[in-house]
């Protein structure tokens, strides 16, 4: 199989308005390891589970998304109601409750950064027998 047109995924990245809040949040609060920061540009990356996974201050003319909302990122966890447990007890903000989706075949919740960005995390659900 060739690979895509444009190359292959690099990273995800969401702007954030306070790039050292940010920072501590992704790296202290939900454990992302550290692997780069620039302060000029106020851009850090992280490796999210092994995924690189950016956060930047909206530089000088960027286009498009603003801060906060839904991000379309996924975690998945093998236990959704520990990870969600201990979410809540480091402070993170919970949007959604873990819930089944059978269509997804998933337990499914959200939460939030400081910035109100938005991820989900999921559980497979085991196949029917």
């Amino acid at each position: 199989m060739a690979d895509p047109i444009v190359g292959k995924f690099l990273s995800a990245t969401v702007h954030v308005s306070d790039h050292e809040r940010a920072r501590k949040f992704y790296s202290e609060t939900l454990g992302f390891k550290l692997v780069d920061k620039n302060e000029q540009l106020k851009f850090t990356m992280f490796d999210a589970g092994g995924l690189s996974f950016g956060t930047h201050v909206p530089w000088e003319g960027d286009t498009g998304r603003g801060i906060g909302g839904v991000t379309g990122l996924i975690f998945q966890t093998e236990d959704i109601a520990k990870a969600f447990e201990e979410l809540k007890a480091r402070g993170v903000r919970i949007g959604e409750e873990p819930s089944k989706r059978d269509a997804l075949g998933v337990i499914m919740g959200t939460f939030y950064d400081p910035d109100d960005n938005e991820f989900v995390v999921w559980q497979p659900l085991p196949p029917p027998e």
